[in-house]
């Protein structure tokens, strides 16, 4: 892998940093000059320096490696949901050598305090050597997913057609309509139900959801789930630090 800028994603899980990390890569080759394009790796992923051989990093590890690296726990309190874990990641991300930038990803299940946290802690980090991107999903990943499902075949377009005219709506055009409820999994009102009938609960079936997609289609449809937001950063906020670079 060239370490050409060196990433953290914290995030809870793998599907999620592999949803994250592709839009990021795929942005940047996208929106990038020509030489940034053509080399094999753009970034450099990975979890804490020392603490696994993650390629990410892990919400739940955070109060671990906090305490492993600055031998304290964490005293007072910001507010606002999250504010404390997110100021773990950005002052370990500020310890972490030739760090290029932090994700800090996470559903926002919709509450947008979390976001507005995340955003009140960048905004109080300006100074760090590195940028921090916002990946929320709203009201989950899965909501991220829907939005780049195209049919690939006639058996998946009679599907997306019919659930359609049963939502009311097209999931993949408005998923924060959708619920996010354990208890009431089994209908085609829950955002994972859906999901999973749209892809016939195949895991991989979901990947051509980010990695193809176009682009433009992803940043149209996500205004509501904040997924427009996420790739608007990649371009604004990190693609200016890297295109001087030769």
């Amino acid at each position: 892998v060239c370490p050409f800028m060196k990433i953290i994603v914290v995030c809870e899980a793998g599907a999620d940093f592999r949803l994250a990390s592709c839009l990021l890569v795929r942005s940047l080759r996208q929106h990038g000059p020509r030489w940034l394009e053509d080399l094999p790796e753009v970034a450099s992923f990975s979890g804490w320096t020392g603490s696994d051989r993650a390629e990410h990093a892990k919400w739940p590890e955070l109060d671990d490696v906090y305490l492993l690296r600055y031998g304290r726990p964490l005293h007072g309190r910001k507010n606002g949901p999250y504010s404390k874990a997110a100021t773990k990641a950005i002052l370990l991300a500020e310890r972490e050598p030739d760090l290029g930038a932090l994700v800090l990803m996470v559903d926002l299940d919709r509450e947008p305090e979390r976001r507005k946290t995340f955003e009140r802690l960048r905004e109080e980090a300006a100074g760090m050597p590195f940028t921090i991107l916002l990946a929320t999903p709203d009201p989950e990943r899965e909501a991220w997913v829907l939005h780049g499902f195209e049919p690939a075949d006639k058996v998946e377009e009679s599907r997306l057609t019919e659930l359609s005219q049963s939502l009311g709506f097209d999931p993949r055009l408005e998923p924060h309509r959708l619920r996010d409820d354990a208890r009431r999994r089994a209908t085609l009102r829950d955002i994972k139900q859906v999901l999973d009938h749209l892809t016939r609960e195949s895991a991989e079936r979901q990947n051509p959801c980010w990695e193809n997609c176009a682009l433009e289609n992803l940043e149209a449809r996500g205004r509501q789930t904040y997924l427009t937001d996420f790739l608007s950063e990649i371009r604004s906020r990190l693609l200016p630090r890297i295109v001087g670079q030769p």
